[in-house]
């Protein structure tokens, strides 16, 4: 995340509101009496001064095209085009034509109707004329689009909820043809589903989007993410109605940790981790070296294999004797269930397979476990199956799931294309239903429960590699050993994770492996620890 948009998530309210939650916070802004007029004439003001203070806009406004579409989009773009007359920097403004036009957008055009760069487009010719507005045939718009040194996109809003047609869809064909000059969105660039981040056929890709008031939430989800720049939002006096569903998870949004000057490390928590085999010893190792590096006071690792493997590797490490070599067996229960009473939290999954005994492992120790359990990789799965063939299988409370896309689409029981299409409702539907914490792991991973939660903001391509799961679940364990709410340690961990991620990749100016994450998370967690006497 860039340092502009790391300051505005501090200096903004963390809402990320859909497109139907922004709806009604209009509305309710609009019936506590400011008119849509208003907000209107707010929203064009805010994104002229955000514009004109930067430097890389043309001076002349000839090389400045300003896109309106028929709703009150394409107001907030009159408004916009009004405030860059009045600055003497005249841009060459181009109406959509279409069947119906709002009626805030018609109050609007009535106050630049005899501008004389002022032209409609259309391929429709059933659509009815706009007043006296002279018409702009294909060709001539294509020769302005190339020569413009800006394009400000206000053809469709918040309210997309399928793929552009008709003039507007022609429109943005014309634009792509030339893909040199800058772009900058009103609120959300077209093409792009506010609320879903869904893309559809012909979407703009833009450098800016100012959006209104607040984050919409879809704009933080992929494929959405790649189209819509650097994003700014701009606040004109939308008064919320209720909370959102969601909010952007920043530093604010996370609790702090105390420690006592005075403590040992039996007050600073235990974590047990459970996993490993002998294909995959290196996962449980990731995830324990994780919860050291947050904190943790003590990290029993309880994984098959000849303890030689780790000893030297991380010394600080308490390691649990089992009886298996290459992978888990049944016995091994028993060696886990002596400790459930002197640990704080349990991990359990990283690498540890699904081999029968490993699955009977699983299952016993998450129905032994009485403290939080954070259940991540192989387990997902035993629990996906043991949840579809057993009636009286329940989730508990005191869980928190850790799966990407795959491992989601086994516990919710939907493919993995159905979940990215709409990460959000995925995450709802499976939260309304199952009491545990879900952290839905991807760009833009979800943390909540009961069907409401926060957006990772931070985090960076670089994550996508082995191991980095891994890490996250050692983190979000360590959180809850040093005494954090399990929800807040979700989302603590998560947050961290991102920070970690980005300061390694800063570092290493390139690509990392998840023991970088390792090695930043002390710095980044020292920003949360609050030290008392």
């Amino acid at each position: 995340m860039t340092d502009v948009n790391r300051l505005e998530l501090q200096e903004h309210c963390a809402l990320a509101p859909s497109a139907q939650e922004m709806a009604a916070f209009d509305e309710h802004t609009i019936t506590s009496g400011v008119s849509g007029l208003t907000l209107m004439e707010r929203v064009g003001k805010a994104i002229f001064k955000q514009l004109i203070r930067d430097r890389s806009i043309p001076a002349l406004g000839k090389e400045i095209i300003i896109l309106c579409g028929p709703g009150n989009n394409g107001g907030d773009a009159l408004v916009l085009a009004r405030f860059f007359i009045q600055a003497g920097r005249p841009p060459v403004v181009i109406l959509c034509g279409a069947k119906k036009y709002s009626e805030d957008f018609l109050q609007n055009l009535k106050r630049i109707d005899s501008y004389k760069k002022l032209y409609v487009f259309q391929v429709d010719s059933s659509n009815p004329p706009i007043q006296s507005i002279p018409a702009i045939d294909e060709s001539e718009l294509r020769v302005k689009l190339q020569s413009a040194k800006l394009v400000i996109d206000g053809l469709l809003g918040t309210g997309q909820t399928g793929a552009p047609r008709g003039t507007i869809a022609r429109v943005l064909s014309l634009l792509s043809e030339n893909t040199m000059k800058r772009v900058v969105a009103i609120d959300v660039p077209t093409g792009i589903n506010a609320t879903t981040g869904a893309a559809y056929p012909g979407a703009l890709k833009v450098s800016d989007t100012f959006t209104v008031e607040f984050h919409k939430r879809g704009l933080w989800q992929y494929p959405a993410r790649s189209y819509v720049g650097r994003v700014t939002p701009v606040s004109v006096g939308i008064i919320p109605a209720y909370q959102s569903d969601f909010l952007l998870l920043s530093k604010e949004q996370c609790t702090s940790i105390t420690r006592s000057v005075a403590g040992h490390k039996g007050d600073s928590g235990s974590v047990l981790v459970v996993g490993g085999s002998r294909e995959m010893p290196g996962a449980p190792l990731l995830a324990a070296r994780a919860a050291l590096a947050c904190g943790s006071g003590l990290v029993r690792l309880c994984t098959p294999g000849s303890a030689q493997s780790f000893d030297l590797l991380t010394p600080e490490l308490l390691l649990v004797p089992v009886c298996g070599e290459n992978t888990f067996v049944s016995k091994d229960v028993g060696y886990v269930r002596e400790l459930l009473d002197r640990v704080s939290v349990v991990l359990i999954g990283p690498g540890m397979g699904l081999s029968a005994d490993a699955r009977e492992c699983i299952l016993r120790i998450l129905e032994l476990a009485e403290v939080p359990v954070v259940i991540d990789a192989d387990a997902l799965t035993v629990l996906a199956s043991a949840a579809q063939n057993r009636k009286d299988f329940e989730f508990k409370p005191n869980w928190i799931l850790t799966p990407h896309p795959g491992e989601f689409a086994k516990l919710s029981g939907q493919s993995v294309s159905e979940i990215q299409l709409d990460r959000f409702k995925a995450f709802t539907a499976f939260g309304q239903t199952h009491p545990s914490i879900l952290v839905l792991k991807g760009a833009g991973t979800l943390v909540g429960a009961a069907g409401c939660g926060w957006i990772q903001c931070n985090g960076n391509p670089y994550l996508a590699t082995a191991g980095t799961g891994d890490v996250l679940a050692g983190v979000i364990a360590a959180c809850i050993a040093q005494g954090a709410p399990l929800i807040e340690a979700a989302k603590l961990g998560v947050y961290l994770h991102g920070e970690a991620a980005d300061s390694a990749v800063e570092q290493a100016s390139g690509g990392i492996v998840a023991s970088d994450i390792i090695t930043r998370l002390p710095r980044c967690i020292a920003a949360f620890r609050n030290v008392v006497t």
